[in-house]
């Protein structure tokens, strides 16, 4: 890969990301200013509850079928579609005039959310090379860090200038920025990367060339292909293809357990990070929507300096190493919140918190990358995408009745046990390296069949 390629697929990376963050803000502003909301409507904070839910729930919709979609409709015009949707959806927001109006508005922005998420991480996905993917997916996380810090500090600065009101417009502008970016520079090797009727889609593997079989498996052969419905060509033993099947089981077990660690992670991230954290900031550190967002962004900066060794690590091969520890961290960090009186040490916590959940956050996706076919990566980010969303959905409403009936500690003991939980789950799946390729080495090679067509292609 020449250094001019590999800063072409840099930055389009960095747009993509850019365009997953962008729409990110438009649900992370909201976090400094929907406690706000219960105020202004009379009602009390388990608002919060079916507010949040409603937007997870939406997003939970329409998760697997924007997944599945994409093997018949082209990523990009898909996708904004989609992005057209949430920014329209968004701006509508700012009529709201009563709770249940919120709640209804925050459904239909979360059905083109969902959406939108799931297109542009599959896209993402499919089009990371092979040796890059922890530095992908590392910025990724940056991004949407970055992203989580700008949509906090823009949520409460806006609602501490302007009013509620303006932050749901102020929120569409980053979106409609990086939409245009793509339009004046594409990025062609990711949008074509996930389109399945692109050639390179379509490019000849090994197993492809000794069966006369087509493929849509990745030439540098991530994971074992799903050939279990296959007929067995000429050259093929039985015995690999009993091997198929198995590993049509493994790939199902692979994508069962990263859909709950995605649902673990989204309940937290609602209910803690994006509800009773901001809640109980007002209430026992008694701080602003500003100093909030700028806590917020203290924790996203901090995160993003700690991305970058942790990302060569992942490049390595790094994966429970670095995700048990920063799970862990997480769980026992948001257990100490209602301790923290004083604005520096809730504003310290917020930084341990995001730092770890951050860390955390990057190693499924490459693990996705590693071990999914990538005929199957829009399915099995739609697939952990929708259970995220679904823990989502019911992280809020759990935590804040807990909160409402019984203790924050019971409420926030709720969102460790899950974490740890989905850490347990993780760990023999995350042992498990790439799987080789099924085909029978005792098969004999075609040897028509030029050298340059048998030899797999070089991931750029």
């Amino acid at each position: 890969m020449t250094s001019a390629r590999a800063s072409s697929l840099t930055v389009q990376a960095l747009l993509l990301s850019a365009l997953i963050g962008a729409s990110q803000i438009t649900w992370g502003a909201l976090a400094p200013i929907l406690p706000l909301y219960a105020s202004e409507f009379g009602t009390s904070v388990a608002l919060l509850g079916p507010a949040l839910a409603a937007f997870a729930l939406g997003r939970a919709i329409m998760g697997i079928p924007a997944g599945i979609l994409m093997r018949w409709w082209r990523p990009r015009p898909y996708l904004y579609v989609c992005v057209t949707g949430l920014i329209v959806a968004t701006a509508l927001t700012a009529l709201v005039a009563t709770p249940t109006q919120l709640v209804a508005a925050r459904l239909i922005a979360g059905l083109f959310a969902g959406a939108t998420i799931t297109i542009a991480f599959a896209v993402l996905i499919a089009g990371a090379p092979a040796d890059k993917r922890g530095s992908v997916m590392a910025t990724a996380t940056v991004v949407q860090l970055s992203a989580g810090a700008i949509g906090s500090l823009l949520g409460g600065w806006v609602a501490d200038t302007w009013g509620l009101r303006w932050v749901f417009l102020a929120v569409i502008i980053p979106v409609i920025a990086v939409i245009v970016w793509d339009q004046i520079s594409p990025a062609r090797h990711y949008w074509e990367a996930a389109d399945a009727r692109s050639p390179q889609r379509d490019a000849v593997t090994p197993v492809e060339a000794r069966s006369g079989a087509p493929s849509e498996m990745p030439a540098e052969a991530d994971v074992a292909p799903l050939a279990a419905s296959s007929k067995p060509s000429r050259t093929t033993p039985s015995k690999p293809m009993r091997k198929a099947s198995g590993t049509t089981t493994s790939v199902a077990w692979l994508i069962t357990v990263l859909a709950f660690v995605s649902f673990s992670a989204f309940y937290a991230r609602f209910a803690g990070e994006q509800g009773l954290i901001p809640t109980l900031a007002y209430t026992v550190a008694e701080v602003s929507p500003t100093a909030l967002g700028g806590m917020l962004a203290l924790g996203t900066a901090l995160s993003i300096a700690a991305l970058a060794p942790i990302s060569r690590a992942v490049n390595r091969g790094a994966r429970l190493s670095v995700f048990l520890p920063a799970t862990i961290m997480t769980a026992a960090t948001v257990m100490i919140f209602p301790l923290a009186d004083e604005a520096w040490a809730f504003a310290a916590l917020v930084a341990a918190y995001s730092v770890s959940s951050a860390i955390a956050g990057m190693v499924p996706g490459v693990v996705t990358a590693d071990r999914v076919p990538r005929h199957l990566t829009g399915t099995a980010v739609g697939v952990t995408r929708t259970a995220g969303d679904v823990g989502a959905v019911i992280g809020p409403l759990a935590v804040f009745a807990l909160y409402d009936q019984a203790t924050v500690w019971w409420a926030l003991a709720s969102i460790a046990a899950v974490l740890i939980v989905a850490a347990l789950l993780f760990i023999p799946v995350a042992r498990r390296r790439s799987e080789p390729p099924i085909a029978a080495p005792e098969a004999p090679v075609d040897t028509t069949i030029p050298e340059a067509v048998r030899t797999p292609a070089t991931a750029s």
